[in-house]
């Protein structure tokens, strides 16, 4: 499965030159790492979704969300969204960050 990098749109047709979705060449499609995406998750909690934010941009709006909640509760919201992106970037194969 290729990704589109403009608009983040499944791309079926691994041949495809063009996103269906956007119309944007996928010729200069730039590939992530799923390393680089998992120390983010670590050490910056939601942020690492800015690393793949035309594909994961409602996580960090929530995430950033949660986190600015989590001030006045005792930080329980930011403990959750720090181990909700470090399983998030763990459970999504290499491929998912390759076809970005």
């Amino acid at each position: 499965m290729k990704y589109c990098s403009n608009c983040g749109a499944k791309i079926k047709d691994e041949k495809a030159v063009v996103c269906t979705n956007c119309g944007v060449s996928l010729n200069g499609a730039t590939k992530k790492s799923k390393a680089i995406a998992i120390l983010l998750a670590i050490f910056l909690s939601y942020w690492t979704w800015l690393y793949t934010y035309r594909k994961d941009y409602v996580k960090f709006w929530l995430g950033l969300i949660l986190s600015v909640i989590g001030i006045f509760l005792l930080l329980l919201p930011n403990l959750i969204v720090w181990v909700w992106s470090m399983v998030d970037t763990a459970i999504k194969p290499q491929s998912w960050y390759d076809n970005y």
